[in-house]
Order: C-alpha cells, then sequence, then structure tokens
C-alpha cells in the first residue's frame, strides 16, 4: 500500500541552496520533519508548516503548495528528535532532565538560551504525561529553592509525586525536590532497623524520613530544615502518609539545631546538603550513637576524596572513630563533579 500523500505549503529551492534552506527554516521552527522533502523538476521542494514571518530568506527561492509523503512513522528515541532547533545548536541539547510528577524540569546550557521554547514544546510531545516544562535556573539562597522558568506548557508548579509507593504533594516553588535520589531513600530505609531514632538534616520534603517510617512501624524521625515553606509540606505528606505520630518537622538552622542536641542522641543520621554539608561534620557525627551510622551526600570533583569524610577522618577528641561503610558515586553531577554517598558507622 503506498503511503498517503499531503499538499501542504513548501519552500521552494534550487538542490545547491537545500541545506541553507532546511537550516533556515529549522532556525524559525517551521520545517515540517514529519514530512519528507520532494524534488519536483529538478527543484527542492521543503514542507513547511505554521508562519515563518515577515523576514525574507537570504537565497532564492519561492512559496507554494507542494504534495509530500510522509517518513515512516517511528517512535522518537529521545526528545532530541523532536527538537525542532539548529543543526548548528544541537550539539548542546542536554541529555538528562528531571521528571517530578507531570512536570519536566531541565537546566539549558547557555547558548540554547533562545531554544528554551522549542526544548520545551518537545519535551511536552515526548515525556509521557508531562503538563508543564521548567528551565531550571540553579539552587539559590538559605532555603535552597530553585529558580524555575516555565518555558512549555501551563498551570502551576505543583504536583503529586509517586517514588517508592509514596504519593508526595511537591511544589517546586516553595521547596527544593530532586527525583534523582529515589532509589536512596530506598536504600537506606532498606539499611534502618525498627525501633531506630533517626535525624534528617537539611531534609527538604523529608523523603528519607518519609520512606524510613512508611517501612518501620516503630522507628522515629526528626527532619530539621531553614525552608518553613518545606518544613510545612513535611508536615503535610507525613499527614498522608498517616506516620505524623513517629514524626517531627523542625524549621531551624541546622548548625544551631545540632549544638542544642545531646551527644549520641541518634541511631542514623543523614545529611543532604551536596555543597555545604561537610561545614557541618564535626557537629553532626557527635549527635551519632556509637554504633549508629552516618549517611552524607557531596558533590565532589571526580578521583577525589569527600570533605565529610575527611573531616570526621582528622584527629581529634570531637570526631570520634568511623568505620567507612560504603563510598559510591549516586550519579553525575557535571562533566567533572559526581554526587557521593557514604555510609559512615560510629565505632566509638
Amino acid at each position: 500500500m503506498s503511503p498517503e500523500r499531503r499538499n501542504q505549503r513548501a519552500l521552494v529551492v534550487s538542490p545547491r541552496w537545500g541545506e541553507q534552506a532546511r537550516r533556515w527554516l529549522l532556525a524559525r521552527g517551521v520545517l515540517d520533519l514529519t514530512l519528507r522533502p520532494g524534488v519536483v523538476q529538478r527543484e527542492l521542494h521543503l514542507p513547511v508548516q505554521g508562519d515563518p514571518g515577515p523576514e525574507l530568506p537570504p537565497f532564492p527561492c519561492r512559496w507554494e503548495s507542494s504534495t509530500f509523503v510522509p517518513f515512516p512513522s517511528r517512535a522518537p528515541r529521545s526528545f532530541h528528535d523532536l527538537a525542532q532547533v539548529p543543526e548548528e545548536y544541537r550539539q548542546w541539547l542536554p541529555r538528562s532532565y528531571d521528571v517530578v510528577g507531570d512536570i519536566v524540569v531541565l537546566r539549558i546550557p547557555p547558548p540554547l538560551a533562545g531554544q528554551a521554547s522549542r526544548l520545551g514544546d518537545a519535551l511536552l510531545r515526548f515525556v509521557p504525561g508531562a503538563r508543564l516544562v521548567a528551565w531550571d535556573h540553579g539552587v539559590a539562597g538559605p532555603e535552597r529553592k530553585r529558580r524555575l522558568e516555565i518555558v512549555a506548557g501551563q498551570g502551576s508548579l505543583k504536583t503529586t509525586h509517586v517514588e517508592n509507593g509514596l504519593r508526595l504533594e511537591v511544589d517546586l516553588e516553595r521547596a527544593y525536590f530532586s527525583p534523582r535520589l529515589a532509589s536512596e531513600h530506598a536504600r537506606v530505609a532498606g539499611l534502618s532497623r525498627d525501633g531506630e531514632r533517626v535525624l534528617d538534616l537539611f531534609s527538604g520534603l523529608a523523603p528519607f524520613s518519609l520512606t524510613l517510617l512508611s517501612r518501620l512501624r516503630h522507628a522515629a524521625s526528626v527532619a530539621v530544615d531553614s525552608n518553613p515553606g518545606a518544613i510545612e509540606l513535611a508536615r503535610e505528606n507525613a499527614s498522608r502518609a498517616r506516620v505524623s505520630e513517629r514524626f517531627q518537622a523542625v524549621c531551624a538552622d541546622a548548625g544551631e539545631y545540632l549544638a542544642a542536641q545531646a551527644p549520641a542522641a541518634y541511631d542514623r543520621v543523614i545529611a543532604n546538603l551536596p555543597h555545604e554539608a561537610y561545614k557541618y561534620a564535626v557537629q553532626v557525627g557527635r549527635v551519632v550513637k556509637v554504633g549508629g551510622q552516618l549517611h552524607a551526600y557531596e558533590i565532589v570533583p571526580r578521583g577525589l576524596r569527600s570533605r565529610f569524610e575527611e573531616a570526621l577522618s582528622a584527629p581529634g577528641p570531637e570526631q570520634g572513630s568511623w568505620l567507612l561503610r560504603d563510598r559510591r558515586k549516586v550519579h553525575g553531577y557535571s562533566p567533572r563533579e559526581d554526587l557521593l554517598g557514604i555510609t559512615l558507622e560510629r565505632t566509638r
């Protein structure tokens, strides 16, 4: 059976101008990539969708209606296949993005800043169930909030995210949340023993605590964060998970909170502040019981040791003695940096 033919607007050029014409249409996002270009009487016909604007092409051409054959349908392998950006920019297309509920979050390299809406449109088409695409301009301020710009879709930055059997209400404007740590949330919960007392520092929405408490019926956790929005969301999610009786959320500076705690007060401590947690290492170590464990996350130049681990390994009476149980790359952070996860056990 021959493929269905389609009449559509075309940009007609001599083949010698074909590549320049293709790039010109791509730069304006109007080249129809679903249709195969045609050749009629030694002229190239390029399929066009939408309005290319008032600017005239800088090469000999004309506009007319033409007949095209669709390309054989195949599922796109990545959103790159759907992104209508000029060829010279394709080397900068992001390789990864985060999906939080029905929101897609991605970082856009500076050379692609002018193509943000086209990347957003491609992701809306590629990611199943996506409602909105947001450009992540980084985390800023003491409350660790992402600076997000909506580039495609509609609605608010509130969503429901499901991981490890939990339904978490997330508001990306109010509190930082990363879906990339879902396996770590489950891993720490799997290492924990029922009846433990846990301290979850820099907790955000407290997914570490909530995952752990949902699996262990007699454990208790205190989550500490300086962002009141994150603490409010953590309490709401604890109520939904029916663990509120064993969960305490405290809005406080981590250093001030640790200074007020008794030594060896917790069986397990989680410190997830990848750029700065090492500054609190000695304070954190002081509140871990002998035999208890500490989980720290840090962004480290590839091949180097965690500064958190180094701080607790330095000689001194306040550090205690520690056994390294695990050190691993959680995921890449940049071309030269990784997010490391370390698990240390206090032996004295």
